[in-house]
């Protein structure tokens, strides 16, 4: 036979020993014992294997006037909506900042590329050029030998 032993923190006013044990279980582990007053209208026991609890049952609820909890605002409250409104403000301001930047950054892009296929123009107009200059030296040359 196992015992489990856990001390009381809280006593009522009658002689209740400093240690109580809590369950007794067989070699099955079937029978389990109740400690002392849980077994009272306020209390439920709820068992395990090895152990056993002592629990408040559950009481209904209990009603009262919530309204008085809505009314006027409080400083925190306050606070709070101020600190949002000032966040969504923030936050239009960084999105427009950056709406901003994007088209900036497409403009400078586009002003490249247009660079771009100009320097790449211009670029063909010297080849031809130098292709010309290269071919009319070769006849100079050939004109020199001959003559």
């Amino acid at each position: 036979m196992h015992a489990y032993r856990e001390e009381q923190l809280f006593w009522d006013d009658d002689s209740m020993p400093e240690y109580l044990d809590m369950t007794t279980s067989t070699s099955h582990g079937n029978q389990v014992s109740s400690p002392r007053g849980c077994d009272s209208t306020g209390w439920s026991t709820t068992y395990s294997s090895a152990t056993s609890y002592c629990q408040p049952r559950q009481s209904p609820p209990v009603e009262f006037d919530v309204s008085s909890l809505y009314g006027a605002k409080s400083r925190s409250q306050e606070a709070i909506e101020k600190r949002k409104s000032q966040n969504r403000k923030a936050q239009r301001a960084y999105r427009a900042r950056r709406e901003a930047q994007v088209k900036k950054l497409i403009e400078d892009l586009n002003a490249l590329l247009q660079r771009c296929d100009q320097d790449r123009v211009e670029q063909e107009r010297l080849r031809r050029c130098l292709a010309k200059l290269q071919q009319e030296n070769e006849e100079l040359k050939r004109l020199l030998r001959s003559g």
